[in-house]
Protein backbone atom coordinates (compact mmCIF):
# COMPACT_ATOMS: atom_id res chain seq x y z
CA UNK A 1 0.00 0.00 0.00
CA UNK A 2 1.29 3.40 -0.55
CA UNK A 3 2.90 5.24 1.96
CA UNK A 4 -0.27 7.30 3.36
CA UNK A 5 1.43 10.06 5.75
CA UNK A 6 4.50 11.67 4.85
CA UNK A 7 8.08 11.72 5.44
CA UNK A 8 7.69 12.96 8.28
CA UNK A 9 6.24 12.75 11.58
CA UNK A 10 2.44 11.22 10.44
CA UNK A 11 3.99 7.53 9.45
CA UNK A 12 3.00 5.19 12.89
CA UNK A 13 -0.14 3.73 13.21
CA UNK A 14 -2.65 5.05 15.90
CA UNK A 15 -4.49 3.21 18.86
CA UNK A 16 -8.05 4.21 18.04
CA UNK A 17 -7.23 7.90 18.52
CA UNK A 18 -10.71 9.52 17.06
CA UNK A 19 -10.91 11.24 14.14
CA UNK A 20 -13.78 13.92 12.44
CA UNK A 21 -12.90 13.87 8.50
CA UNK A 22 -14.81 16.36 6.45
CA UNK A 23 -15.94 14.45 3.82
CA UNK A 24 -17.41 16.42 0.75
CA UNK A 25 -18.38 14.19 -1.27
CA UNK A 26 -15.21 14.59 -3.37
CA UNK A 27 -12.64 11.31 -3.88
CA UNK A 28 -9.89 13.04 -2.29
CA UNK A 29 -11.91 13.51 1.38
CA UNK A 30 -13.06 9.69 0.67
CA UNK A 31 -9.62 8.62 0.42
CA UNK A 32 -8.57 10.20 2.93
CA UNK A 33 -11.25 9.19 5.40
CA UNK A 34 -10.33 5.47 3.64
CA UNK A 35 -6.35 5.84 4.93
CA UNK A 36 -7.66 6.99 8.73
CA UNK A 37 -9.46 3.57 8.97
CA UNK A 38 -7.14 1.43 7.90
CA UNK A 39 -4.73 2.98 10.33
CA UNK A 40 -6.80 2.05 12.96
CA UNK A 41 -8.34 5.31 13.83
CA UNK A 42 -12.29 5.41 15.35
CA UNK A 43 -13.21 7.84 11.98
CA UNK A 44 -16.42 9.92 11.73
CA UNK A 45 -17.30 11.56 8.87
CA UNK A 46 -19.20 15.15 8.82
CA UNK A 47 -20.48 17.10 5.65
CA UNK A 48 -19.91 20.96 6.11
CA UNK A 49 -23.04 22.31 4.91
CA UNK A 50 -21.75 26.10 3.98
CA UNK A 51 -23.74 27.17 1.39
CA UNK A 52 -27.51 26.31 0.97
CA UNK A 53 -28.90 29.20 -1.88
CA UNK A 54 -30.22 27.08 -4.78
CA UNK A 55 -30.90 30.32 -6.50
CA UNK A 56 -27.07 30.72 -6.73
CA UNK A 57 -26.56 27.37 -8.69
CA UNK A 58 -25.04 25.65 -5.88
CA UNK A 59 -26.13 22.18 -5.84
CA UNK A 60 -24.70 21.00 -2.52
CA UNK A 61 -27.33 18.33 -2.46
CA UNK A 62 -25.15 16.26 -5.08
CA UNK A 63 -22.33 16.45 -3.16
CA UNK A 64 -23.91 15.31 0.14
CA UNK A 65 -25.31 12.50 -1.70
CA UNK A 66 -21.91 11.43 -2.86
CA UNK A 67 -20.41 12.14 0.28
CA UNK A 68 -23.49 9.37 2.51
CA UNK A 69 -22.49 6.74 -0.79
CA UNK A 70 -18.77 7.11 0.12
CA UNK A 71 -19.67 7.15 3.95
CA UNK A 72 -21.64 3.85 3.46
CA UNK A 73 -18.95 2.10 1.36
CA UNK A 74 -16.57 2.95 4.33
CA UNK A 75 -18.43 1.61 6.93
CA UNK A 76 -18.49 5.21 8.35
CA UNK A 77 -21.11 7.16 10.45
CA UNK A 78 -22.14 10.48 8.43
CA UNK A 79 -23.36 13.27 9.96
CA UNK A 80 -24.41 16.95 8.26
CA UNK A 81 -23.10 20.22 10.63
CA UNK A 82 -24.47 23.44 9.39
CA UNK A 83 -22.15 26.16 8.89
CA UNK A 84 -24.04 28.40 7.03
CA UNK A 85 -24.46 31.44 9.73
CA UNK A 86 -19.76 31.33 9.85
CA UNK A 87 -19.57 31.05 6.33
CA UNK A 88 -22.15 34.16 5.63
CA UNK A 89 -20.41 36.38 8.13
CA UNK A 90 -16.78 35.37 7.82
CA UNK A 91 -16.68 34.58 4.25
CA UNK A 92 -19.30 35.61 2.00
CA UNK A 93 -19.96 39.20 3.16
CA UNK A 94 -16.38 39.73 3.01
CA UNK A 95 -15.98 38.58 -0.35
CA UNK A 96 -18.63 40.88 -1.41
CA UNK A 97 -16.84 43.90 0.62
CA UNK A 98 -13.79 43.05 -1.27
CA UNK A 99 -15.24 43.53 -4.73
CA UNK A 100 -16.99 46.80 -3.73
CA UNK A 101 -13.07 48.21 -2.88
CA UNK A 102 -12.36 46.98 -6.21
CA UNK A 103 -10.19 44.24 -4.83
CA UNK A 104 -10.12 40.46 -6.24
CA UNK A 105 -10.73 38.12 -3.04
CA UNK A 106 -10.29 34.57 -2.18
CA UNK A 107 -12.72 33.12 -0.18
CA UNK A 108 -10.99 29.70 -0.03
CA UNK A 109 -8.07 31.05 2.32
CA UNK A 110 -10.48 32.87 4.40
CA UNK A 111 -13.00 29.68 4.09
CA UNK A 112 -10.12 27.61 5.58
CA UNK A 113 -9.49 29.14 8.92
CA UNK A 114 -12.77 30.22 9.65
CA UNK A 115 -14.85 27.99 8.84
CA UNK A 116 -13.72 24.39 7.76
CA UNK A 117 -10.24 24.67 10.48
CA UNK A 118 -12.36 26.93 12.48
CA UNK A 119 -16.19 26.54 12.93
CA UNK A 120 -15.44 22.70 12.14
CA UNK A 121 -12.92 21.92 14.07
CA UNK A 122 -14.30 23.69 16.94
CA UNK A 123 -17.06 21.61 17.22
CA UNK A 124 -15.44 18.64 16.64
CA UNK A 125 -13.63 19.24 19.72
CA UNK A 126 -16.32 19.60 21.47
CA UNK A 127 -17.55 16.17 19.97
CA UNK A 128 -14.85 14.76 21.78
CA UNK A 129 -12.81 14.45 18.28
CA UNK A 130 -8.97 13.96 18.73
CA UNK A 131 -8.54 15.05 15.80
CA UNK A 132 -10.12 16.42 12.19
CA UNK A 133 -8.72 15.57 8.93
CA UNK A 134 -9.62 16.56 5.11
CA UNK A 135 -8.49 15.69 1.72
CA UNK A 136 -5.94 18.63 1.44
CA UNK A 137 -3.11 17.70 -0.54
CA UNK A 138 -0.43 19.30 2.32
CA UNK A 139 1.80 18.16 4.64
CA UNK A 140 2.27 18.71 8.51
CA UNK A 141 5.82 18.27 10.54
CA UNK A 142 5.41 18.18 13.94
CA UNK A 143 8.36 17.12 15.70
CA UNK A 144 6.41 17.08 19.09
CA UNK A 145 3.54 15.22 17.89
CA UNK A 146 2.30 11.52 18.54
CA UNK A 147 -0.82 10.59 16.81
CA UNK A 148 -0.78 7.40 18.78
CA UNK A 149 -1.00 8.92 21.77
CA UNK A 150 -2.44 12.47 21.37
CA UNK A 151 0.19 14.23 22.08
CA UNK A 152 -0.26 17.25 20.25
CA UNK A 153 3.08 19.37 18.88
CA UNK A 154 3.59 23.44 19.76
CA UNK A 155 5.96 24.22 17.26
CA UNK A 156 4.28 23.04 13.55
CA UNK A 157 5.23 23.66 10.33
CA UNK A 158 3.34 23.43 7.38
CA UNK A 159 4.78 21.75 4.24
CA UNK A 160 4.00 21.70 0.46
CA UNK A 161 1.87 18.64 -1.01
CA UNK A 162 4.21 16.12 -2.51
CA UNK A 163 2.16 16.35 -5.57
CA UNK A 164 2.96 19.81 -7.03
CA UNK A 165 -0.08 19.97 -9.44
CA UNK A 166 -1.98 19.51 -6.68
CA UNK A 167 -0.07 21.22 -3.38
CA UNK A 168 -3.13 23.32 -1.50
CA UNK A 169 -0.50 24.61 1.19
CA UNK A 170 -1.46 28.31 -0.27
CA UNK A 171 -4.68 28.33 0.65
CA UNK A 172 -3.86 26.82 4.26
CA UNK A 173 -1.35 30.05 4.94
CA UNK A 174 -3.06 31.71 7.59
CA UNK A 175 -3.81 28.66 10.04
CA UNK A 176 -2.10 28.66 13.61
CA UNK A 177 -0.74 26.71 15.58
CA UNK A 178 -3.57 25.73 17.25
CA UNK A 179 -5.43 24.30 14.31
CA UNK A 180 -2.29 22.75 12.73
CA UNK A 181 -1.44 20.74 15.92
CA UNK A 182 -5.00 19.46 15.60
CA UNK A 183 -5.23 18.37 12.09
CA UNK A 184 -4.43 15.13 9.99
CA UNK A 185 -3.61 15.77 6.03
CA UNK A 186 -3.31 11.70 5.00
CA UNK A 187 -3.24 12.70 1.13
CA UNK A 188 0.14 15.08 1.76
CA UNK A 189 2.48 12.25 0.77
CA UNK A 190 1.16 10.56 -2.33
CA UNK A 191 0.31 12.44 -5.98
CA UNK A 192 -3.40 12.67 -7.29
CA UNK A 193 -2.69 9.53 -9.45
CA UNK A 194 -2.19 7.37 -6.62
CA UNK A 195 -5.56 9.06 -4.93
CA UNK A 196 -7.16 7.82 -7.79
CA UNK A 197 -5.78 4.37 -8.12
CA UNK A 198 -6.57 3.72 -4.80
CA UNK A 199 -10.45 5.14 -5.14
CA UNK A 200 -10.82 2.59 -7.67
CA UNK A 201 -9.29 -0.31 -6.33
CA UNK A 202 -11.27 0.12 -2.89
CA UNK A 203 -14.55 0.71 -5.68
CA UNK A 204 -15.00 3.77 -3.84
CA UNK A 205 -18.74 5.17 -5.24
CA UNK A 206 -16.97 8.08 -6.27
CA UNK A 207 -13.28 7.06 -7.41
CA UNK A 208 -14.01 8.70 -10.73
CA UNK A 209 -16.04 11.49 -9.36
CA UNK A 210 -14.76 14.96 -11.55
CA UNK A 211 -13.11 17.43 -9.11
CA UNK A 212 -14.94 20.07 -8.23
CA UNK A 213 -13.25 24.05 -9.26
CA UNK A 214 -14.90 27.43 -8.45
CA UNK A 215 -16.39 29.08 -5.36
CA UNK A 216 -19.16 26.98 -3.46
CA UNK A 217 -21.59 29.52 -3.52
CA UNK A 218 -21.51 30.50 -7.00
CA UNK A 219 -21.66 27.03 -8.10
CA UNK A 220 -21.68 26.28 -12.58
CA UNK A 221 -23.25 29.94 -13.31
CA UNK A 222 -21.08 32.85 -14.65
CA UNK A 223 -18.89 34.94 -11.68
CA UNK A 224 -20.48 38.29 -13.62
CA UNK A 225 -24.41 36.88 -13.35
CA UNK A 226 -24.03 35.88 -9.84
CA UNK A 227 -22.36 39.41 -9.06
CA UNK A 228 -24.95 41.41 -10.64
CA UNK A 229 -27.21 41.23 -7.78
CA UNK A 230 -25.22 41.26 -5.11
CA UNK A 231 -22.73 44.15 -5.50
CA UNK A 232 -23.27 47.44 -6.50
CA UNK A 233 -21.37 48.34 -10.05
CA UNK A 234 -21.93 51.63 -12.77
CA UNK A 235 -21.15 51.23 -16.14
CA UNK A 236 -17.65 54.01 -16.72
CA UNK A 237 -15.11 54.99 -18.07
CA UNK A 238 -11.91 53.29 -20.00
CA UNK A 239 -8.99 54.92 -20.47
CA UNK A 240 -5.56 53.27 -21.44
CA UNK A 241 -2.57 53.71 -19.96
CA UNK A 242 -1.55 56.51 -22.14
CA UNK A 243 -4.92 58.43 -21.24
CA UNK A 244 -6.69 58.00 -24.51
CA UNK A 245 -10.70 57.04 -24.31
CA UNK A 246 -10.71 53.47 -25.03
CA UNK A 247 -14.77 53.39 -24.51
CA UNK A 248 -16.69 52.17 -21.28
CA UNK A 249 -16.41 48.55 -18.91
CA UNK A 250 -19.50 47.44 -17.59
CA UNK A 251 -19.16 47.45 -13.65
CA UNK A 252 -15.44 47.52 -12.46
CA UNK A 253 -16.45 44.06 -10.21
CA UNK A 254 -16.67 42.63 -13.45
CA UNK A 255 -13.10 42.94 -13.81
CA UNK A 256 -9.48 41.87 -12.22
CA UNK A 257 -5.85 42.73 -12.72
CA UNK A 258 -4.43 40.63 -16.38
CA UNK A 259 -8.14 40.23 -17.38
CA UNK A 260 -8.19 40.12 -21.22
CA UNK A 261 -12.07 38.74 -21.47
CA UNK A 262 -14.87 41.16 -21.75
CA UNK A 263 -12.95 44.67 -22.45
CA UNK A 264 -14.00 44.24 -26.21
CA UNK A 265 -11.42 46.92 -27.47
CA UNK A 266 -10.60 46.67 -31.29
CA UNK A 267 -7.29 47.14 -32.78
CA UNK A 268 -3.66 45.63 -33.64
CA UNK A 269 -3.74 43.41 -30.21
CA UNK A 270 -6.18 42.80 -27.55
CA UNK A 271 -5.90 45.04 -24.42
CA UNK A 272 -6.02 43.79 -20.87
CA UNK A 273 -7.00 45.40 -17.51
CA UNK A 274 -4.34 46.74 -15.56
CA UNK A 275 -6.14 48.67 -12.66
CA UNK A 276 -9.40 49.60 -11.22
CA UNK A 277 -9.91 53.16 -9.67
CA UNK A 278 -13.01 52.88 -7.68
CA UNK A 279 -13.19 56.17 -6.79
CA UNK A 280 -12.91 57.61 -10.64
CA UNK A 281 -15.19 54.52 -11.32
CA UNK A 282 -12.20 53.99 -13.96
CA UNK A 283 -10.92 50.84 -15.93
CA UNK A 284 -7.24 51.53 -17.02
CA UNK A 285 -6.21 49.28 -19.82
CA UNK A 286 -3.46 48.18 -21.94
CA UNK A 287 -2.60 46.47 -25.11
CA UNK A 288 -0.56 43.45 -24.83
CA UNK A 289 0.10 40.36 -23.21
CA UNK A 290 3.62 41.72 -21.73
CA UNK A 291 2.84 45.14 -21.59
CA UNK A 292 5.28 46.88 -18.82
CA UNK A 293 2.06 47.95 -17.39
CA UNK A 294 1.02 44.24 -16.10
CA UNK A 295 4.20 43.97 -14.83
CA UNK A 296 5.62 44.74 -11.50
CA UNK A 297 8.63 44.14 -9.12
CA UNK A 298 7.12 45.35 -5.80
CA UNK A 299 3.70 44.60 -3.97
CA UNK A 300 2.28 45.46 -0.15
CA UNK A 301 0.99 42.61 1.56
CA UNK A 302 -1.05 43.26 4.83
CA UNK A 303 -3.13 41.12 7.23
CA UNK A 304 0.05 39.19 7.70
CA UNK A 305 0.30 35.54 9.08
CA UNK A 306 2.90 34.10 10.15
CA UNK A 307 3.03 29.92 10.97
CA UNK A 308 5.52 29.67 13.44
CA UNK A 309 5.96 33.83 14.33
CA UNK A 310 7.95 36.73 11.95
CA UNK A 311 10.96 35.34 10.72
CA UNK A 312 13.97 37.87 11.02
CA UNK A 313 13.63 40.19 8.67
CA UNK A 314 14.24 40.95 5.74
CA UNK A 315 13.60 37.76 4.77
CA UNK A 316 15.29 36.04 1.40
CA UNK A 317 12.90 33.75 0.57
CA UNK A 318 10.32 32.43 -2.24
CA UNK A 319 6.53 33.25 -2.84
CA UNK A 320 3.53 33.00 -4.86
CA UNK A 321 1.01 34.81 -5.33
CA UNK A 322 -1.55 32.37 -6.56
CA UNK A 323 -2.33 28.93 -6.51
CA UNK A 324 -0.19 26.65 -7.85
CA UNK A 325 2.45 29.65 -9.48
CA UNK A 326 6.11 28.54 -9.49
CA UNK A 327 7.50 30.14 -6.34
CA UNK A 328 9.45 33.10 -6.96
CA UNK A 329 12.36 34.58 -5.24
CA UNK A 330 11.71 37.40 -3.30
CA UNK A 331 12.53 39.56 -0.73
CA UNK A 332 10.20 40.54 2.10
CA UNK A 333 10.50 43.44 4.85
CA UNK A 334 8.51 45.21 7.19
CA UNK A 335 8.11 48.99 6.54
CA UNK A 336 5.35 50.34 9.50
CA UNK A 337 2.90 47.51 9.87
CA UNK A 338 3.20 46.71 6.12
CA UNK A 339 5.44 44.11 4.83
CA UNK A 340 7.54 44.90 1.46
CA UNK A 341 7.46 41.98 -1.42
CA UNK A 342 10.36 42.83 -3.79
CA UNK A 343 10.45 40.20 -6.72
CA UNK A 344 13.38 38.75 -7.96
CA UNK A 345 11.77 38.68 -11.49
CA UNK A 346 9.31 41.36 -12.43
CA UNK A 347 5.39 39.65 -11.94
CA UNK A 348 2.50 39.66 -14.31
CA UNK A 349 -0.91 40.38 -12.57
CA UNK A 350 0.12 40.60 -9.24
CA UNK A 351 -3.53 41.51 -7.73
CA UNK A 352 -4.83 43.79 -4.80
CA UNK A 353 -7.19 41.33 -2.70
CA UNK A 354 -5.29 37.97 -3.96
CA UNK A 355 -3.31 36.12 -1.43
CA UNK A 356 0.47 36.10 -0.84
CA UNK A 357 2.37 32.97 0.58
CA UNK A 358 5.69 32.97 1.82
CA UNK A 359 7.53 29.56 1.57
CA UNK A 360 11.71 28.65 2.90
CA UNK A 361 12.05 25.85 0.59
CA UNK A 362 8.79 23.54 1.14
CA UNK A 363 7.56 24.50 3.86
CA UNK A 364 5.13 27.79 4.17
CA UNK A 365 5.80 30.36 6.66
CA UNK A 366 2.77 32.11 6.11
CA UNK A 367 0.89 34.78 3.99
CA UNK A 368 -1.27 37.50 3.46
CA UNK A 369 -3.37 39.82 1.02
CA UNK A 370 -1.73 42.44 -1.36
CA UNK A 371 -2.83 45.45 -0.81
CA UNK A 372 -1.11 47.06 -3.67
CA UNK A 373 1.35 46.58 -7.00
CA UNK A 374 3.56 49.25 -8.19
CA UNK A 375 4.41 49.14 -11.67
CA UNK A 376 8.19 47.76 -12.69
CA UNK A 377 11.14 50.08 -12.00
CA UNK A 378 14.33 48.80 -13.39
CA UNK A 379 15.95 51.42 -10.46
CA UNK A 380 14.45 50.09 -7.63
CA UNK A 381 14.68 46.71 -8.95
CA UNK A 382 18.56 46.53 -9.22
CA UNK A 383 18.83 48.84 -6.01
CA UNK A 384 16.84 46.73 -3.60
CA UNK A 385 17.01 43.23 -4.47
CA UNK A 386 20.44 41.56 -3.45
CA UNK A 387 20.24 38.31 -2.05
CA UNK A 388 23.22 37.49 -0.18
CA UNK A 389 22.81 34.08 -0.56
CA UNK A 390 23.20 33.68 -4.20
Amino acid sequence: MARIWNKHKQTNTPLKRKVIVGLSGGVDSAVAALFLKMQGFAVRAVFMLNWSESASGCHWEWDYESAKMAARHLDIPLELWNFEAVYRTEVYEPFIASLARGETPNPDVICNRHVKFGAFLEKARSEGADWVATGHYAQIDACARDVRTQVHATDVKLLSGVDATKDQSYFLATLGQDQLSSILFPLGGITKKEVRRIAHAHRLPNAGRKDSYGICFIGEQPMKEFLRTRVPYAKGPMVTVEGAQAGEHEGLPFYTIGQRKGIGIGGRGPFYAVEKRVAENTLIVAQGNDHPALFTNTAAVVEMHWIRGEPSLPLYGRVRHRHLQPLQDAVIQRQEGTYVILFSVPQRAVTPGQFLAVYQEEECLGGGVIASANPKSEALHKHQFQNPNT
